[in-house]
C-alpha cells in the first residue's frame, strides 16, 4: 500500500480500514475504486482525487498498484458534505488568488472554486464580523480556516492538520 501521508507498506485489507480510519474516524465506508496505471504518490496525488470524485466520494490518500504497469486503485471514502455555500455580499471572497503553494486559486461568489491543481472548493463565511471563512477542498480532504485581512486583499489561517495556509488576491 502507498500513501501520500506514511511511507510504509502494509497488507491491502489492513490498509484500506487503516485508510478510512485515519483520514474518517472509522465512521465511514472506504473502498478501493481501480485507475489503471499510477507509477507513484505524485501520479497518484493527480490521478486519484478525480477518480474518487467520479464517484461521489473522496479520496483517502491511499492507493495500491494491482497489476504492475497496468492497474492500480485508489482508496475512496463516502464524500463528507460540503458546507452551504456562504451569501457573496458577506465578505470579498470571490476572485482570484495566489495561494500559497504556488497554485492559482478562483474562487466564486456562489461559494464554490478551483485550484490551477484540479482540486475543487465550497468555501463560507464561519464569521463576518471577524472575517473568519473556511474552504472545504475537495470534499473534505483538506479543510482551511482562514482570516481575511481588512482590506480583502490577504488571507490566512491553516488547515485540519494546523499547517499554515495563506493567499494574495490578484
Amino acid at each position: 500500500m502507498k500513501t501520500l501521508t506514511r511511507s510504509f507498506t502494509v497488507h491491502r485489507a489492513a490498509a484500506v480500514t487503516l485508510g478510512a480510519l485515519l483520514s474518517l474516524g472509522g465512521a465511514a465506508h472506504a473502498e478501493d475504486v481501480e485507475a489503471g496505471p499510477i507509477a507513484n504518490n505524485t501520479a497518484a496525488a493527480a490521478r486519484c482525487p478525480g477518480v474518487c470524485e467520479g464517484r461521489n466520494m473522496r479520496w483517502t490518500g491511499a492507493w495500491t498498484t494491482t497489476v504492475p504497469g497496468r492497474m492500480s486503485v485508489c482508496n475512496c471514502a463516502a464524500a463528507a458534505p460540503a458546507p452551504a455555500p456562504a451569501p457573496a455580499a458577506t465578505l470579498p471572497v470571490a476572485g482570484t488568488w495566489s495561494w500559497f503553494n504556488r497554485t492559482t486559486v478562483t474562487l466564486n461568489a456562489d461559494g464554490t472554486g478551483r485550484a490551477t491543481n484540479n482540486f475543487t472548493a465550497r468555501w463560507r463565511v464561519l464569521d463576518a464580523a471577524a472575517r473568519r471563512v473556511e474552504i472545504n477542498w475537495n470534499n473534505g480532504q483538506y479543510v482551511d480556516t482562514l482570516t481575511l485581512s481588512e482590506d480583502g486583499r490577504s488571507i490566512s489561517g491553516t488547515n485540519q492538520n494546523g499547517l499554515r495556509v495563506s493567499g494574495t488576491k490578484r
